[in-house]
């Protein structure tokens, strides 16, 4: 029985990450890992760091509106952060896999575990991309925290939004 459960359990994680991973992709996110259910993505600006924001944005708040929806197997919670990164290769022979790492990757890290304990609306982001939100993305304070690593608490912000296009709806 143990056998089925686990071929059950993997069934659901494969559907799981394969409809986030769809959604992020279609809004011109590249997966940079996958760990076990937790995805890193990352929307490169390249000179247009809004566009990638708001990329970034929709599609977090279309994963939490196909959760809603009933259309994965599993509750998500998603974290938006902006920041500078180190992307390279990193790894030892053959085990070399092309990644992001720094401040932002952590900060980004330590918000979604945030998001994690939310009833609802698992959806936050930092300060700095509440001075970039497109018109069709609402924000509102969620809380201040103590984050590993920081001097000073940051302010959280949940995202929502009342347009049924970026929600797939």
């Amino acid at each position: 029985m143990a056998g089925a459960a686990t071929d059950s359990l993997f069934a659901d994680l494969r559907e799981q990450v394969a409809m986030v991973a769809k959604i992020i992709i279609a809004a011109g996110g590249d997966i940079d890992k996958i760990i076990g259910e937790k995805i890193l993505a990352v929307f490169h600006s390249e000179g247009k760091p809004c566009e990638a924001l708001a990329a970034a944005c929709r599609a977090a708040l279309q994963i939490n509106a196909a959760e809603g929806r009933g259309a994965l197997p599993f509750p998500t919670a998603t974290a938006v952060n902006y920041g500078t990164v180190i992307a390279g290769f990193l790894g030892v022979g053959g085990k070399r896999d092309f990644t992001v790492i720094g401040d932002a990757v952590n900060v980004t890290a330590r918000i979604e575990a945030q998001a994690e304990v939310m009833r609802y609306q698992r959806c936050l982001a930092s300060e700095q991309v509440l001075e970039m939100l497109p018109a069709d993305v609402l924000a509102r304070e969620y809380c201040e925290v103590e984050l590993k690593g920081k001097a000073k608490p940051m302010k959280l912000y949940q995202l929502t939004t009342t347009s049924t296009s970026i929600l797939g709806c």
